[in-house]
């Protein structure tokens, strides 16, 4: 340093005097000499650049004058003041019109920078541009926005600037984001845009921004008036302005807005939108009413069927209390729009709500709810309307009278037009009303209060006095009750039979009420009531009371009184009989009056009903029957009842006297009943054999007394159980009865008495089998006796009929045939057991005696195997049924179904594998001029894991059997299937010996995973190929697996061979793997890659190069693990699969597999080294480094500097330059070392030229 800091004025001078005299180099230097760095060197670098601008070196100009800048940013007016003299003076370079650009644009001074931007030329503010949009696309771009430092602010705005010098619209668009990202800009680029607005008055762009800012900064106001004179100036950006006001309004709820938007779509004749963005006005504040109603009017005006504008309407009326209107406005859109009536209630009841005794709204209501059939509301609405406005009653009796149609029994309903009628003086019909809700729990409470009211409100009506008198009955005032009948009566006597249908339905309803019903009965005076409505109403009422008898005197008297009415006194009596059955008065009472009124049958039949109720009126009927048999002589059924009273006395002997002479006097077809009571005396004398006779005659004259009949006989046989007679004549009255079952036991069982008797049996069981053939009692007690005898081919049929009837034989007669088989073998005794057995589903059982019955009788094969195949359908699973079958089927020379039974038993039982295989087999070996048992063998063989002796036999087969091949193919195919690669390989090999090329590429996918199989796919492959190269898929699918094998040699001579014979699209796939090959072999590609490019175009061509080359890298990825799995502690291949999962973007995995702990210090620093770079590939530099910086480094020269441009490179990818460069000089010598340094070099000035931090020092 030549001079001092504070000489550097005399610095100057001394340059001055040298840049007079012409040495302006030596002055420069002079100057550059004395700078120390210090702030007393701002006017020594302001006087530099003057003189290295004069000298034409403006770079170096220009970053004087900037060092001067960051001496004393605050002297900037000076810098300027030189800067600019120099650029207009020196022809407006671009380098000093940079700075002036750069330094007013800071100041926020935009006019001067656009005065600076206008004095270039075209080509000087592409370059300057150029400069600014290089550092934009590399550096500022790549920020987040909130991250941008002042000076990249400043640079957006000179980007900004001098793109709107050329396109004024995209140079806005750089604004934006400063704007919306940093608040405190906001107000320097609203400034500059009013400005670009004046300069630019017709142009809409600005216009547009401006308003646009304005909306962004919620000058919501200020930004429509700008959006409105855009609209004007260019209509096509209305949509823009709407757009980002909808934009806004989505976000957040602005009501200038949502007004604006609506206007706007008005205009736009989008009533749609427009009455949206009213409803959403509806619910924000600051917003008048009238402004949304001039909207909806406006709405409505042009559409004036809108319902959903109505709708609105009426909701603003309803908030601003003005109701008619909202009516009216209702009415009018259910009258045009019915379906709306949801709508229109609800809103209709929200008003009501407010004005509940709307009068007009109540009207509105009900008719819309009886309209629709909600009657409860309807009622309710009515209700209200009644209250507020009784003068309508007239109106409201017509409404309710339609609403009630869909539901007369509504209590509410009923009740409010019963009031109606009350007051439109209607008594009657309230009347009427309030008598039908007395007979009902919810409504009697009301009736009382109504009925109660007209009384008090008119004392002299006779009617509601009746009703309010059964009123305190039905609540048990009776004292009340009886009063105000009294007083009735005292009125007027004619009206009380009025009362008693209503009496008598209370005691009917409540017959706890019924005694006091009676009480009032009793005051009636009998003068004032026919006698039978009144001995009939006691009555009545007496049986609801339980007083029968009296009831009963009460009928009898009834029918003194008048015999016309005897269907109602009858009628009365049942109902007794209803209640309480067995009362024999009553009965008795009933007979007479029946026998009375000619009705002799039903007379009987309750005479006969009393004596057995009461045996001690046998002898008033005994007496009144004498009589009838005279007035009747030729009646049998009287005598019979006679006979029946005289067996009630006892009077047996003179009951068999009286039978024998009456069989004489009636026709024998009537003397059935007569017979079986002469039995019935007969049994009670003892005389059992005389009573069984007649029993049995009776029956046979009147099949019909069977029910009788049995039950003496079942009396008798007690007394004697040994009496066969007793006995066969109980199996001739259950024949009878046709209960035959019991008739063949009873034959049966005379039979055990009675051995002699089996024939007789035997014939009366084939007779009545003949009438009830499906029965199987009959059929199983029948071939019982012909066991019993012999008859085993008899019995047996017997017993199947019995099998196929019934189940509930199956175990009995299980027992019966093994009696048979233990004692004489026949052989259907199998076949039947085998059925039995398949009944109780013990199906091994049945398989067994099926083929018990196959092997005893050839004539039974047939009908075994069918029973067999039926088992097998009832109980697929059961694998001795299926044995049995593949058995007969071996042994009836049927090998498919013997086959296919033994397949089925391997599918449901896999266990059976085994077992399986030794008859398949045995099968093989027996039929060995067959092939379907040798290819069952090789499939099972193959399910057993044999499958290269399986493969081995089906391919004999195919050699042998030529017809079999597609079996063979099938088996192989299967296999396959089952991932058995050998099978695989046989079919490939089968399909390319036989030129079969439509799935052969899909059986080499499934096999090239296997890298065992390589080598025999090549041979093969290369072999055919070279001999049959027409095939494109085959010679592309080879040409691509040698290429990812990096079998080269044998690629070229494929490629050779194949292209002759390829073309289109194959060809040029083939053409391709060439280019590959060549660029391997080092020759030249260019011909080859130019036609390539021109047939496939560019983008493809590349695409497709790096698609094959990371195909190549996963399949050598599939190689190395392939190869861990066969050395899993072998760390070189460990390294060799994470490099390669890091060439393919899957450094996670990567990650993963160097996780482990490696045995050596060198595996595990070269581990590391992989993991660092993993974490680079993550877009992770800071961890990269962090593991980089903990390893020694390496003695090999590779892997050192490997690792050092790693750690390099991430150094680089945060910024850090200086470091980066620092790092590579460690590196051993090399030509690509040299120039990344030389690249690191310019990075590290570039950056300290923009200010550029790096993200960790070192």
């Amino acid at each position: 340093m030549i001079f001092n800091v504070g000489d550097s004025k005399k610095i100057i001078e001394r340059a001055q005097k040298l840049r007079i005299e012409g040495k302006i180099d030596r002055a420069i230097k002079t100057l550059e000499r004395s700078l120390s760095g210090k702030k007393n060197d701002f006017p020594i670098y302001l006087e530099l650049g003057k003189y290295l601008f004069e000298n034409n070196k403006l770079v170096e100009s220009v970053s004087n004058l900037k060092r001067a800048y960051h001496l004393l940013p605050e002297r900037w007016e000076e810098i300027t003041e030189a800067a600019e003299s120099s650029h207009f003076s020196g022809g407006t370079p671009v380098e000093t019109g940079t700075l002036l650009i750069e330094m007013y644009t800071e100041k926020g001074m935009f006019e001067n920078t656009r005065k600076i931007i206008d004095a270039h030329s075209k080509e000087q503010l592409k370059e300057i541009e150029s400069r600014f949009e290089t550092i934009y696309d590399n550096v500022i771009s790549k920020k987040a926005s909130d991250t941008y430092t002042k000076r990249d602010i400043s640079h957006i705005y000179v980007l900004s600037m001098l793109k709107q010098k050329s396109n004024l619209q995209d140079g806005l668009l750089y604004y934006e984001d400063i704007f919306r990202t940093f608040p405190n800009e906001s107000e320097k680029i609203l400034k500059d845009i009013q400005y670009l607005c004046r300069t630019n008055y017709g142009n809409p762009h600005p216009i547009f921004f401006l308003g646009k800012l304005l909306f962004f900064n919620k000058q919501y106001n200020e930004g429509i008036k700008y959006f409105e004179k855009v609209s004007e100036l260019d209509a096509s950006f209305i949509k823009k302005t709407i757009a980002i006001a909808e934009t806004i309004v989505q976000k957040e709820k602005i009501p200038v807005l949502y007004l604006y938007l609506a206007k706007y779509e008005l205009k736009q004749g989008n009533t749609k939108n427009a009455l949206s963005y009213a409803h959403e006005m509806e619910n924000l504040k600051d917003i008048p009413h009238n402004e949304i109603s001039k909207i909806y009017s406006e709405i409505k005006r042009k559409e004036s069927t809108n319902v959903d504008v109505q709708l609105s309407l009426v909701r603003l009326y309803t908030r601003d209390g003005n109701y008619d209107s909202a009516l009216s406005e209702l009415t009018n859109i259910f009258e045009s729009n019915p379906e709306k009536y949801d709508v229109v209630t609800r809103i209709a009841e929200e008003i009501i709500e407010k004005d509940p005794l709307n009068s007009n709204l109540l009207y509105f209501l009900s008719d819309l709810y009886i309209e629709r059939g909600e009657t409860e509301k309807a009622i309710v609405s009515l209700e209200k309307l009644f209250t507020a406005s009784k003068e309508l009653s007239g109106e409201i009796i017509g409404k309710l009278n339609k609403a009630l149609e869909r539901d007369l029994d509504n209590t509410r309903g009923l009740y409010l037009l019963a009031q109606a009628y009350s007051y439109r003086k209607r008594f009657d019909d309230a009347l009427f009303i309030f008598n039908h809700l007395m007979e009902t729990d919810e409504g009697f409470e009301l009736a009382e209060k109504g009925i109660r009211k007209i009384v008090e409100q008119n004392p002299d009506l006779v009617k509601p006095k009746i009703s309010l008198g059964l009123i305190s009955f039905k609540k048990g005032n009776h004292k009340e009750s009886l009063d105000i009948i009294n007083s009735v009566i005292e009125t007027d006597p004619s009206k009380i039979a009025r009362l008693i249908p209503q009496l008598d339905s209370i005691a009917r309803k409540s017959e706890d009420l019924a005694p006091y019903v009676l009480k009032v009965y009793n005051e009636i005076p009998a003068e004032a009531i026919d006698p039978f409505i009144l001995h009939f109403a006691k009555a009545e009422v007496l049986t609801l009371s339980g007083d029968y008898n009296t009831a009963m005197q009460q009928y009898n008297s009834c029918y003194d009184i008048n015999p016309d009415y005897v269907d109602k006194i009858i009628e009365g009596l049942h109902r007794i009989i209803e209640q309480k059955e067995d009362i024999p008065e009553i009965h008795f009472s009933l007979g007479t009056i029946y026998l009375k009124a000619d009705n002799v049958t039903k007379g009987l039949e309750h005479i006969r009903r009393a004596i057995e109720l009461d045996s001690s009126l046998s002898d008033k009927t005994i007496k009144i029957l004498y009589k009838l048999s005279k007035k009747f002589p030729d009646d049998p059924s009287v005598e019979v009842e006679l006979l029946r009273a005289l067996m009630y006395k006892g009077a047996f002997e003179q009951v068999i006297k009286e039978c024998e002479d009456a069989v004489e006097k009636y026709p024998k077809s009537k003397t059935g009943p007569i017979y079986i009571l002469h039995g019935q005396a007969s049994l009670e004398k003892g005389l059992l054999k005389q009573a069984s006779l007649s029993i049995v005659h009776a029956l046979d004259i009147d099949e019909t007394l069977s029910h009788e009949a049995l039950k003496l006989l079942k009396k008798t046989l007690e007394i004697d159980k040994k009496n066969v007679v007793v006995k066969y004549a109980l199996a001739k009255a259950s024949i009878a009865a046709k209960d035959y079952s019991n008739a063949a036991f009873y034959f049966y069982d005379i039979t055990k008495y009675d051995s002699k008797k089996i024939t007789k049996a035997i014939e009366e069981l084939k007779k009545i089998s003949k009438y009830d053939p499906v029965n199987p009692d009959i059929h199983f007690t029948l071939g019982s006796l012909y066991l019993t005898e012999k008859r085993l081919k008899d019995a047996m049929e017997e017993f199947r009929a019995t099998s196929e009837l019934s189940e509930k034989y199956t175990d009995k007669l299980i027992g019966k045939l093994h009696y048979i088989e233990k004692h004489t073998p026949v052989p259907e005794v199998h076949l039947n057991l085998g059925k039995l057995y398949a009944k109780k589903k013990m199906f091994s059982k049945a398989t067994h005696h099926f083929m018990k019955a196959y092997h005893k009788d050839s004539n039974l094969a047939e009908q075994s195997v069918s029973f067999l195949n039926k088992l097998k359908e009832l109980d697929p699973r059961n694998i001795s049924i299926l044995y049995a079958l593949a058995e007969l089927s071996e042994e009836n020379q049927d090998i498919k179904n013997a086959i296919e039974m033994y397949e089925r038993i391997i599918s449901q039982v896999p266990e059976e594998l085994t077992k399986v295989r030794n008859k398949a087999k045995h099968l093989a070996e027996q039929h060995k001029d067959k092939v379907e048992p040798l290819l069952f063998f090789a499939k099972i063989l193959a399910l057993e894991g044999e499958a290269a002796e399986s493969i081995r036999i089906l391919k004999e087969i195919s050699n042998d059997y030529p017809d079999e091949i597609p079996f063979v193919m099938e088996r192989l195919q299967e296999m396959s299937d089952r991932d058995e690669r050998e099978a695989t390989f046989a079919l490939f090999e089968y399909s390319l010996s036989h030129n079969q090329y439509d799935n052969i590429t899909a059986l080499l996918q499934k096999i090239e995973s296997d890298f065992s199989y390589h080598n025999r796919m090549v041979n093969q492959l290369k072999l055919h190929i070279l001999q049959y190269p027409e095939h494109p898929e085959l010679v592309l699918y080879f040409s691509h697996f040698l290429f990812l094998k990096d079998e080269w040699q044998t690629l070229k001579e494929i490629i050779s061979r194949g292209l002759p014979s390829l073309e289109g699209t194959s060809a040029t796939r083939l053409r391709l793997y060439k280019h590959l090959l060549l660029l391997e072999e080092g020759t030249d590609t260019s011909s080859l890659r130019n036609a390539l490019k021109k047939q496939m175009g560019k983008k493809e061509f590349y695409s497709s190069i790096k698609k094959l080359r990371k195909q190549k890298k996963a399949f050598q990825l599939q190689r190395v693990q392939f190869a861990r799995k066969k050395a899993p502690d072998v760390p070189s291949l460990l390294f060799e699969e994470a490099e390669l999962h890091n060439e393919l973007g899957n450094p996670d995995e990567a990650i993963k597999l160097l996780g482990i702990r490696f045995k050596s210090k060198t595996d595990r620093n070269f581990a590391k080294i992989l993991t660092a770079k993993s974490f680079f590939e993550k877009n992770n530099p800071v961890r990269s480094i962090e593991i980089l910086r903990g390893i020694s480094l390496p003695s090999d020269k590779e892997l050192k500097n490997n690792m050092l441009l790693l750690l390099s490179s991430s150094y680089e990818k945060i910024g850090d330059y200086k470091t980066a460069l620092i790092v590579l000089k460690n590196c051993e010598p090399d030509a690509n070392i040299e120039k990344r340094i030389s690249y690191l070099n310019e990075m590290s000035v570039n950056a300290d030229i923009k200010g550029g931090h790096p993200i960790i020092s070192r």
